[in-house]
């Protein structure tokens, strides 16, 4: 982008000229992408205790069938 603005501009201004472009696609996808990740987080964090509750529900289910399979075994408990 600098070599074709240096055709008609001299090389400092060209450069400065491309460099604040690049900034500005920069700054125009974190205004895309920082809200989109923002609801993404937002979804995660509503979700995350429902999820850990089924893994240790499914820990405890698989748990108790061992002790089942393996009567003498002591597994830690789940709190």
């Amino acid at each position: 982008m600098a070599a074709l603005l240096e055709r008609k501009l001299k090389r400092p201004l060209a450069a400065l000229i491309a460099l604040v472009g690049v900034i500005v696609l920069l700054l125009l996808a974190l205004g895309v992408l920082l809200p989109l990740l923002a609801r993404q987080a937002a979804g995660l964090m509503e979700t995350l205790p429902e999820a850990f509750d089924r893994l240790r529900a499914l820990a405890e289910s698989i748990a108790a069938k061992i002790q089942k399979l393996i009567p003498g075994v002591s597994l830690p408990k789940l709190d």
